[in-house]
């Protein structure tokens, strides 16, 4: 939940949702035409060999382009596809898919292997809605055919896909159906891992570590929708809303900051009270789901609301961020230690920030990725882009770097080879939470070593 102030100082509670993100590309081949979006002109090109539509497109590291399935013109799924020679201007015939597909998704990997994921697939021709798949395929150039190899553990319309090396592939912002109607539900990320000693596929789906060992080869950091959800499975509340009693009565409390811990409580700090909204609070509490009951802990140093936390390797907390008195956008950060119960100060951000993800790299550093820094209706854009970082021993965060595209609340993946994932997130514009106009961002662990290096 985020707390924002309008132009006329009043302040609003808006929840945030992620959204499915569009996908772009220089130009497209359709129908036998040829669309230049920077010059909009279109002129003509090779015909297609079978008339498709609602088809993918895949560039190859070769220079063409893969147009695999789509539907024909009785809408039904098809599984031909045919290879574009954009240098020679000629259509040539390519393997067909394993089964007939429409959005659905390839990629290249190393070897110059193709991998198909997702879309839909008729079983019954009377249906030409046809189901969502969740067979995986794969080309090779030794056997030059699609065989399917496996399984997604949940199918999606147009996932989205992004190599990490030559091996690893993530899967993620595909869409679900509900009937009929297509939705903003997404399944959760997976990663898919080619293992070259055998024609076979190896798929585990994304979680994070309770214990934060860091075994496993993918470490997930986001908001705890899982502190939330536990917060107010036990609470009557209709809206965003905790109530929480002290000597002067119940008051309800908005914009607190929550994360699970490993003995299956929540742990909230923060907020602001609803009747009194522009002030926040420095409380913090211990939340016993099971046992139904709020438990006071330390006060914060800093009252602060909406604020990150972000459970560390050491078991410890941190606390960065937020808005304080007033809703002022903090540079402030505290750390939790879950074993004595109290906050300590921290090394404080270079910037002021809300909605920003915290991760921890294998050794000890952080960065912080995203965020915003105004709520004011009616301003510009204010999902910020930026990129801190903490080394080990430093006295204070420190920019270095930018996403492509702002994002607040984004979602980090990080594996053992430092590569972060940033995926989903919004910006705030106008008068309410927009999609992001780009996609998923890779950042190789090879450019954040030589991002943090630059700090020395």
């Amino acid at each position: 939940m985020r707390l924002t102030r309008t132009s006329t100082g009043k302040v609003e509670r808006r929840r945030i949702c992620p959204l499915k993100l569009p996908w772009r590309t220089e130009s497209w081949k359709i129908g036998g035409r040829i669309l230049e979006p920077k010059t909009s002109r279109i002129k003509d090109g090779p015909q297609l060999l079978r008339a498709r539509k609602s088809c993918t497109l895949t560039a190859l590291s070769n220079g063409k382009i893969l147009i695999s399935g789509g539907l024909d013109g009785s809408g039904t799924p098809i599984d031909e596809c045919e290879l574009y020679d954009p240098k020679n201007q000629t259509m040539a015939r390519f393997a067909p898919l394993a089964m007939p597909r429409t959005g659905h998704t390839v990629i290249e990997i190393g070897g110059g292997k193709l991998v198909v994921v997702g879309g839909k697939t008729v079983t019954n021709r009377s249906n030409a809605e046809g189901d969502l798949t969740s067979n995986v395929e794969v080309w090779s150039q030794e056997k030059n055919k699609f065989d399917v190899v496996g399984k997604v553990k949940e199918a999606s319309f147009q996932p989205q896909l992004l190599l990490i090396d030559k091996s690893h592939v993530f899967i993620t912002n595909g869409h679900k159906f509900s009937g009929d109607l297509e939705t903003t539900e997404s399944p959760p990320a997976e990663i898919y891992s080619d293992l070259a000693s055998a024609e076979m596929l190896n798929y585990q789906i994304i979680t994070e570590l309770a214990d934060s060992t860091g075994n496993s080869y993918i470490r997930k950091y986001s908001i705890d929708t899982d502190a939330i959800n536990a917060a107010f499975s036990i609470v009557p509340s209709t809206a965003s809303l905790f109530p929480v009693k002290d000597s002067n009565g119940t008051h309800e409390l908005a914009g607190w900051g929550g994360i699970s811990l490993a003995s299956g409580k929540v742990f909230m700090v923060g907020g602001v009270f609803v009747h009194e909204l522009g002030h926040a609070i420095n409380k913090s509490w211990t939340l016993d789901v099971k046992a139904k009951r709020l438990v006071a802990g330390a006060n914060l140093l800093n009252a602060r609301a909406d604020a990150t936390l972000t459970r560390m390797r050491s078991g410890k907390i941190l606390v960065s961020g937020g808005q304080g008195e007033n809703l002022q956008y903090l540079r402030t950060c505290e750390i939790f230690d879950t074993v004595t119960g109290k906050f300590s100060k921290f090394a404080p951000l270079e910037s002021e920030r809300a909605g920003h993800t915290v991760a921890e790299l294998d050794d000890g550093t952080l960065v912080v990725f995203g965020g915003r820094h105004s709520d004011v209706v009616g301003t510009a854009e204010s999902a910020l882009a930026t990129i801190e970082v903490l080394k080990p021993g430093d006295s204070a965060f420190s920019v270095v770097g930018k996403m492509h595209q702002g994002r607040e609340n984004p979602t980090l993946y990080v594996d053992t080879a430092g590569n972060v994932l940033v995926t989903g997130g919004t910006y705030f514009a106008g008068i309410s939470n927009s999609p992001l106009e780009a996609g998923s961002e890779l950042l190789r662990g090879e450019k954040l070593k030589g991002l943090i290096t630059s700090l020395q």
